[in-house]
């Protein structure tokens, strides 16, 4: 039953994003009637929307400046491997501490004399099973639903189900 749950929250986890990707499409909708009419004010007002649109470039310029300055603090190319390597070399540690706890596990309980079936128990127990369904649901629930929804954005989603001929 956990790993049922899990595999649902997983999946969840991939249509959430999906759902505040919407309703974000549909604040900058009204972001955008907003500034459309905002134009149009400023016009009617007098003040130039060519200079103030120059004026916001510049600000956003200058942010992407500054997050590519953080990027490349520092000019010694192995600084900049060593930091962008920080989160999967910790993926990859905590994985192989978790396969290195279940094979020390497996292997003393065998050596106690348990049988496959009272090790498999207690190595694939119901918290890694849902642990494995999240990751699972998590991953591959993310590449369908995103290949879904480019699909039906771009109009190109094709039926994968094709009609059998009668004979």
């Amino acid at each position: 039953m956990i790993g049922l749950i899990s595999t649902v929250v997983g999946f969840l986890s991939t249509v959430l994003p999906l759902l505040v990707n919407y309703l974000i499409t549909r604040q900058n909708q009204k972001h955008e009637l907003e500034i459309t009419k905002l134009r149009i004010e400023a016009v009617r007002e007098g003040i130039d929307p060519i200079k103030l649109a120059a004026d916001i470039a510049a600000i956003v310029r200058e942010g992407e400046n500054l997050r590519y300055h953080d990027s490349v603090i520092t000019t010694n190319e192995y600084i900049n491997i060593l930091r962008g390597s920080v989160r999967p070399l910790l993926t990859y540690f905590f994985f192989f501490l978790f396969i290195g706890i279940k094979t020390a596990t497996a292997s003393l309980m065998f050596e106690k004399g348990y049988d496959a079936f009272k090790v498999l128990d207690v190595v694939w127990d119901s918290y890694t099973q849902s642990l494995f369904g999240a990751i699972l649901g998590f991953w591959f629930g993310t590449r369908s639903m995103i290949y879904f929804s480019e699909n039906i954005q771009n109009g190109t989603l094709v039926s994968v189900v094709k009609p059998t001929d009668k004979k």
